[in-house]
């Protein structure tokens, strides 16, 4: 076999095996964005979002018909844990820190000595902000949860995003 041969013989491996491997890799898959979800200005329920869910994931050519069902009972099951996670925000432990302070007032009622007053001023302080905060902070979950309630859409987003683009 002469040189020249040899090298058309690997040029046409190279090529068949770059395209082989260029018809192996997947597509990149789009991103979601809001436009995508024609809904009217109506918020999404769940069951809108799941359906949403397999409906992307089937034309872009992220899952096959065969692995649908299976990766939607994983979406429904996130959306639920996002749901829980977030009531446990807005629950809060703002009673705890009701009782602590109240309590603290109460040492302080009945104490004489000039230093472990100083000493529950700064401590009645720090309680009054740490409630400060969690009021605050409880706020803003009980808005996030009633969001989420209300509409599905970004959870959807968020979630199959991560899921495309994570690969």
């Amino acid at each position: 076999m002469s040189w020249s041969k040899f090298f058309k013989a690997v040029g046409k491996v190279a090529t068949a095996a770059a395209t082989s491997s260029a018809a192996a890799k997947p597509k990149t898959i789009p991103l979601m964005t809001m436009d995508m979800i024609q809904s009217n200005g109506e918020p999404i329920t769940s069951a809108q979002a799941v359906k949403l869910f397999k409906e992307f994931s089937l034309k872009s050519g992220y899952l096959g018909k065969d692995e649908l069902s299976e990766h939607a009972e994983y979406f429904s099951e996130e959306m639920k844990e996002r749901g829980r996670h977030l009531e446990e925000d807005a629950a809060g432990e703002i009673a705890d820190l009701k009782t602590k302070l109240k309590d603290l007032k109460a040492r302080l009622k009945g104490e004489t000595d000039k230093d472990t007053r100083e000493q529950l001023d700064e401590e009645i302080d720090c309680a009054k902000e740490e409630l400060d905060q969690e009021v605050s902070y409880r706020q803003a979950s009980i808005e996030a949860l009633a969001a989420f309630k209300a509409d599905k859409r970004l959870f959807l987003i968020e979630y199959m995003n991560n899921q495309t683009q994570s690969n």
